[in-house]
């Protein structure tokens, strides 16, 4: 069987899926060791390279996923997501702000006033 996806999140399931769903629990405990090690690299060259930090010193806890398509008309490019609410209990949204490349820029409020 063959299939595709252009979404990384999808391709990704599909494969743990097929290939960790069912294993047992030797195999499981081998790839949680396994993932432990390349978070571990990963993170310290992040730090290293000092990516992924703000001027604070804060780091990101977890990112979201938006992908874009240009209009055909206008070329625009566009942001593309199903809502731009973030999270209801903390009251964040994104806000998309039109920039000088042919675009918008997109920020993340919270605190926001219902």
């Amino acid at each position: 069987m063959f299939a595709s996806d252009l979404n990384p999140i999808a391709g990704l399931l599909t494969w743990a899926a097929i290939h960790i769903a069912g294993a047992d629990d030797e195999k499981l405990a081998r790839l949680r060791e396994f993932q432990q090690k390349v978070y571990d690299a990963v993170d310290r060259q992040m730090l290293e390279w000092g990516i992924e930090t703000n001027e604070q010193g804060d780091r990101a806890n977890s990112y979201l996923y938006c992908t874009e398509t240009t209009c055909p008309e206008c070329g625009y490019s566009v942001p593309l997501a199903p809502s731009w609410v973030i999270g209801k209990g903390t009251m964040t949204a994104a806000f998309l702000t039109e920039n000088q490349h042919l675009g918008f820029d997109i920020e993340i409020q919270s605190g926001l006033k219902a």
